[in-house]
């Protein structure tokens, strides 16, 4: 967590700085994502818009991550997500869900370049967070 905090905050610092607009961060994942089973203090989701606070930068993070997403339900909700958020980043955590059932990782593969492919066309920079699946 605490390297992710890192890398998202000097990420968006060089832009934030260049552009005065608040900028949003869509975090679309699973229940890693989601805080499911934690107390609210202790989701990752809201420890990365402190620090970003913290670091005056003008960013808002979105979380519209679901427990037990896969990435079919991931992307089949993608297009209209982007529509009502309009975010300029978009962090995927997904995939973990999809391995635990046994599904293909070409499938999975498959659904991630989608949902890129769907962000690119809104103009929305992509963020993957990794899931090594053995």
């Amino acid at each position: 967590m605490k390297y992710l905090s890192i890398s998202v905050i000097l990420i968006f610092s060089l832009s934030t700085y260049a552009n005065p607009k608040t900028e949003v961060l869509l975090i679309y994942g699973d229940s890693i994502s989601a805080g499911y089973g934690m107390s609210k203090e202790k989701q990752w989701s809201l420890i990365l818009q402190e620090k970003i606070n913290k670091e005056n930068l003008k960013i808002k993070v979105i979380n519209s991550s679901i427990s037990g997403e896969t990435t079919s339900g991931g992307l089949a909700r993608l297009s209209q997500t982007i529509k009502s958020i309009k975010p300029d980043y978009l962090l995927l955590e997904l995939g973990g869900n999809d391995a635990l059932r046994g599904y293909p990782p070409r499938q999975i593969a498959s659904n991630i370049a989608e949902m890129i492919k769907i962000a690119d066309s809104a103009s929305t920079k992509v963020l993957l967070m990794q899931i090594r699946i053995p």
